[in-house]
């Protein structure tokens, strides 16, 4: 009878190679075994998932090639056995997020052999295909759990981290105070901002955040108390904050405006060609470049305009700030 489709010998061997791995993973190991159906065959047969040792499915996961069959163990070179790979199954497990395992069995005895993908460990064969050393010592059993269990990596519980960082803001959240970041003097040596940018970064994880941190940061200086010029007279203090100003961007909606030292005229006088013209009233006075200002207030004022838009601020808002930013500059001397 050959009217009806046949299910190929190779389809059944093959079968019962995955099924034999995923009868070791979930019951030898106690892990998870997810096989990939075959039109999702893209050189992967499945993907295990690493339990530990209390049931708590970690999110770890290694991806599988299984080859069985008697052709897949027989070019054995002394102690190990000389896996053959597709040239497009090398760079699509290289860019796995999942490490790759290649196991391949020998359906007479039942034993599966297993190694790491790694392209280092790799050689070429001919001009289409590559090959790897599968060690007949590396068996799929219990005895290997463990070195199997390190391919995954550590497994990190990222709720006490998180927990953590969730606290501090719900404190900037419900505290009307101003929050002060304080720049050391070796960020501004070293023109270091990641401090900086994680800093402002974590006041943008929610539109709630936004919100709640307007006009609330100050940004001071530390480290040269004991330098008789005023912070915009140093010039690595100025090309810092130069340099600052494009990698925060949104610094009109964070800076309080309604206080003299905020920090928006050291990030202003930075880009300005300003000179100390001397004292009046106890004030220093300060001359500078009207061109500069313009530039410097057209640029922050459409970042302040792309942040509204992102988080949908209601125009009033964005008007007050630009009012405040107005009334800032309004007299440009340094108390």
């Amino acid at each position: 009878m050959n009217s009806f489709p046949r299910r190929r010998e190779t389809a059944k061997i093959g079968e019962a190679g995955v099924n034999l791995v995923a009868k070791i993973i979930n019951d030898d190991f106690g892990w998870i075994f997810r096989k990939f159906h075959q039109e999702d065959d893209f050189g992967l047969d499945g993907m295990i998932e690493y339990v530990d040792e209390n049931g708590n499915v970690t999110g770890k996961t290694i991806a599988v090639q299984i080859k069985y069959g008697k052709s897949y163990v027989s070019a054995i070179d002394g102690n190990v056995i000389r896996f053959k790979g597709k040239l497009q199954h090398l760079n699509y497990w290289a860019n796995s997020s999942s490490p790759v395992v290649i196991i391949v069995g020998d359906p007479k005895t039942k034993t599966l052999y297993w190694e790491v993908f790694d392209v280092d460990k790799t050689d070429a064969h001919g001009k289409m295909s590559w090959t790897i050393d599968i060690p007949l010592t590396n068996i799929l059993n219990k005895k290997h759990h463990k070195a199997i269990k390190e391919i995954f990596g550590e497994v990190d519980d990222a709720l006490i981290a998180a927990k953590e960082k969730w606290a501090i803001n719900k404190l900037i959240k419900e505290n009307d105070a101003p929050i002060l970041f304080v720049v050391s003097k070796d960020d501004i040596e070293r023109l270091n901002f990641e401090s900086l940018e994680n800093f402002f970064s974590r006041l943008m994880i929610t539109r709630e955040m936004v919100v709640k941190c307007r006009n609330k940061v100050w940004l001071s200086i530390g480290g040269y108390e004991n330098d008789s010029r005023e912070l915009w007279e140093i010039p690595e203090v100025l090309e810092w904050h130069r340099n600052s100003i494009p990698k925060i961007k949104y610094w009109l909606w964070f800076l309080d405006l309604s206080y003299r030292n905020c920090g928006f005229f050291m990030l202003y006088l930075s880009i300005s060609n300003h000179e100390r013209l001397g004292n009046l009233r106890g004030k220093i006075q300060v001359s500078y470049n009207k061109d500069a200002m313009m530039k410097f207030l057209g640029i922050t004022f459409s970042w302040q305009n792309e942040l509204c838009s992102m988080y949908g601020i209601d125009d009033s808002i964005n008007e007050k700030i630009s009012m405040a930013v107005l009334n800032l500059i309004k007299e440009i001397s340094v108390p």
